[in-house]
């Protein structure tokens, strides 16, 4: 295994399970009013930029599907979890329905954006590594076709 791709990998992890957990609590940062998510959606995509970079397209996408398979898991236990009866004196079914009831929606809307922004990442911008790998590819003799630049004229 690589080194430095496990805790990296570790990181996007766990930024991507946390983020809607943290969605749920709005705060007040000046005039605006923000989602406790937008904490970790900067360690989510510098993580996942980095494994791009760094460990190439083929090896981030398979984290990304581990994390939705995560994040699945998430969805499914959070929703169980919440269907079972409180036990008797337990007065916290309330909050906890308030607070994690809301994970599996939020959880889904998070998902699809995963899936597709890890799908397209190919055809994003031409420095991502990804899309390097893809237009190589396509273009027999360079990773992106070559205009021609223009030489200085001779004096």
């Amino acid at each position: 295994m690589p080194s430095g791709l496990l805790p990296l990998v570790a990181l996007l992890i766990t930024a991507q399970l946390v983020g809607p957990i943290l969605g749920s609590k709005l705060a007040q940062v000046g005039p605006l009013v923000l989602d406790g998510a937008l904490v970790l959606f900067p360690i989510s995509y510098i993580c996942g930029d980095a494994l791009t970079e760094v460990f190439g397209y083929r090896l981030t996408r398979r984290v990304i599907w581990v994390s939705f398979g995560c994040q699945l898991l998430v969805v499914l236990a959070t929703g169980l979890v919440e269907a079972l009866p409180p036990a008797p004196g337990w007065d916290g079914q309330q909050a906890f329905s308030r607070i994690l009831g809301t994970v599996p929606r939020m959880r889904l809307r998070v998902l699809w954006p995963i899936w597709w922004g890890s799908s397209s990442m190919r055809w994003s911008s031409p420095s991502s590594s990804g899309s390097m790998a893809w237009v190589g590819h396509r273009w027999p003799g360079g990773l992106w076709p070559q205009r021609p630049v223009p030489k200085p004229p001779i004096r």
